[in-house]
């Protein structure tokens, strides 16, 4: 190694191959630390060992908070017990596109669970399950997080989202529904950084914060307005005290920002942007985040691309992680399409079966249940 200084290091497929044709596949480095070990070191990704397994799949959502673990899979809502068995505690609607779980937690015991653009509540202490029937609850609903006391709810094809009865997501008022009025495109994705509202919309992005004086009880931020928008609403991550994303805005799309402050900063290198560029279409590209000793990775997956791009903080270099596949002699994207932590545990959920993975690294080749199509 000492012989090679800089001989390796992430992925970097620029369009000139005399310029740069590396690759890491499945590898990722880490700058050792003290003298002499100056220079970085090649580990092998962690290894995927199966935790458990909820029939269909996908597993399009993962959530782990207080040692209770949930899942969607295909179109059933499970927990996963500690005993690493699963059981069904209701039934949704299932798309393409991810569901997403948030919690109220002693606030009101409450999951909100949104799927195939439809809104359900699960109740932690009962463990009744139904789908919220209220009126004036945003239907069809893209997505659904909690903040501040509050579940909130983004209406699908609109630039206006809902806001609960405090602590009870069963609960909806007509007037409790915000539009944005500072940008006209249609928001598309919103996520809570420091309890502050992140409105992602195809071009640009507001941000509101509480404000007990409105109704409802959020306001846009004065003097805040970011001309960037996002490309594939499921790629907002919040990771490393801030937000990650793959945004899209006057000038073009497939670029990969991090917000410092309230000003994104360019992260995927203009090789990156290339392959990203070259997909045909980015609103069905997903993003996910965990952390592996210390490496905090940000995991891009899409099904036009043979690998999964992985961005990690602590190299600040992009590498990709994928499944070798003896038919074809070729990539596929690795198996991941969403992850929870929690409980000292790191769960992976599988892009195409019902399995639930375990991140391991004492393991050093992947466990994996493999279906056509791979």
């Amino acid at each position: 190694m000492a012989l090679y200084p800089g001989f390796f290091g992430g992925s970097v497929p620029a369009r000139s191959r005399t310029v740069n044709c590396e690759r890491t596949v499945n590898l990722y480095p880490e700058k050792a630390t003290g003298t002499p070990k100056r220079n970085p070191a090649l580990y092998l990704r962690p290894a995927c060992v199966p935790y458990t397994y909820c029939d269909p799949g996908p597993i399009r959502a993962l959530f782990i908070q207080d040692n209770r673990r949930f899942t969607v899979s295909g179109a059933f809502f499970y927990e996963i017990l500690g005993s690493r068995n699963v059981v069904i505690r209701g039934q949704v609607r299932e798309d393409a596109y991810p569901a997403t779980i948030s919690s109220n937690g002693p606030g009101g015991f409450q999951l909100f669970i949104t799927s195939g653009r439809v809104g359900y509540i699960y109740n932690l202490t009962t463990n009744a399950f139904q789908t919220i029937g209220d009126p004036d609850f945003p239907s069809p609903c893209n997505m659904g997080l909690f903040s501040d006391g509050y579940f909130l709810a983004l209406r699908s094809q609109s630039n206006d989202f809902a806001v609960s009865k405090a602590e009870d997501g069963l609960i909806w008022n007509g007037l409790d529904v915000a539009q944005t009025t500072l940008s006209s495109d249609l928001k598309l994705s919103f996520a809570i950084s420091h309890r502050e509202l992140w409105i992602f919309g195809s071009k640009y992005t507001e941000v509101w914060a509480p404000d007990a004086n409105a109704v409802p009880p959020y306001s846009p931020i004065p003097g805040v307005f970011i001309e960037h928008g996002i490309a594939a609403p499921y790629s907002v991550v919040r990771m490393d005290n801030t937000l990650y994303w793959l945004g899209q805005d006057e000038s073009g799309t497939g670029v990969v920002w991090r917000a410092n402050g309230y000003t994104p900063e360019h992260i995927s290198d203009h090789a990156v942007d290339g392959v990203i560029q070259s997909w045909p279409r980015l609103d069905n590209t997903f993003a996910f985040a965990f952390q592996v000793e210390g490496h905090l990775w940000y995991a891009l997956y899409s099904p036009y691309n043979d690998t999964t791009w992985m961005y990690d903080i602590a190299s600040q270099q992009w590498t990709e992680w994928a499944i070798w596949d003896n038919q074809l002699l070729r990539y596929r994207p690795w198996i991941g399409r969403c992850a929870a932590s929690g409980g000292g545990l790191t769960l992976i959920g599988d892009r195409q079966s019902g399995t639930i993975y375990e991140l391991r690294t004492d393991v050093f080749q992947d466990t994996l249940v493999i279906q056509d199509g791979l």
